[in-house]
């Protein structure tokens, strides 16, 4: 292993280190009793099941992290980056379509790998706190959707990079990064109005209570709110998607919450 292996190695390790050493401050940083501010919105019984899921996710991150950095460290040392290079050089494409077979098998191999973990997540540790509302049908339905929306959005901008180093010559980086930039801002504008209806479904908030508060406090912030829309998961997600999350669009948000439940003024703009 050259110099470069042994500082990327190096590199691989301490940012799982730092990781996991962050996650334990912050489970040992939690506290046992409700804060004074949050007292009248969490009662002791549901603050001490939400520490309790925290540390199950915490606990389970951890043998997921170091299953994925075991995973990686066992293909680079066993040759593995090698041998799918030669692999796919074989095929006698040119480089950037190689470049686009190379990359995708590294992200279906991981992809594969994380679904075990993922499947743990949702039927057992968010079924065991009662979060789980999602069935299998779905799980793979949207793992379906999930891998189609990145192959569709991910092949061409790898395509556009790989296309750059070919071509552009020594300011190639510098395109590329123009281009990840270009990319990035984009999706903002994209995602909230194309990719994220296909996983849910978003109905503007009806007048009310609720809805004129929102209004009222992004008014005394000067935040330009333009909508406000619920995302009605129905019984085929996680009702931990009860919150408010912003859009990429800085002129809307929206409003997650299950159906059905109560959601005061109170509550939202804590959220909020």
């Amino acid at each position: 292993m050259n110099l470069i292996g042994f500082f990327i190695l190096a590199a691989l390790i301490f940012e799982f280190g730092l990781h996991r050493l962050s996650e334990a401050l912050n489970l040992g940083a939690a506290s046992a009793q409700v804060p004074d501010a949050f007292k009248d919105l969490y009662d002791s019984t549901r603050y001490a099941r939400a520490q309790d899921y925290l540390r199950a996710r915490t606990r389970f991150a951890w043998i997921s992290s170091g299953v994925f950095l075991a995973a990686t460290l066992a293909f680079w040392l066993g040759g593995g980056f090698g041998l799918l290079d030669g692999g796919v050089r074989s095929l006698g494409h040119g480089p950037i379509l190689s470049g686009l077979i190379y990359v995708g098998a590294l992200w279906i191999g991981r992809s594969i790998l994380a679904v075990p973990f993922q499947a743990y997540t949702v039927f057992v540790i968010e079924e065991r706190f009662g979060f789980n509302r999602t069935n299998f049908k779905t799980f793979l339905a949207d793992g379906v959707k999930a891998l189609v929306v990145s192959v569709l959005i991910g092949a061409p901008l790898l395509a556009s990079v790989l296309a750059l180093f070919e071509h552009a010559g020594p300011r190639a980086w510098l395109y590329g990064w123009a281009l990840a930039v270009f990319f990035m801002a984009g999706i903002q504008f994209v995602a909230p109005r194309l990719i994220l209806p296909l996983f849910n479904k978003f109905t503007p908030l009806d007048e009310g209570e609720l809805r004129a508060a929102i209004f009222h406090y992004t008014r005394s912030i000067r935040f330009p709110l333009e909508n406000v829309f619920v995302s009605a998961s129905g019984p085929s997600k996680t009702s931990l998607q009860h919150r408010i999350g912003r859009n990429a669009r800085p002129r809307k948000k929206k409003l997650n919450y299950e159906p059905g439940q109560a959601c005061t003024s109170k509550k939202a703009l804590s959220w909020l």
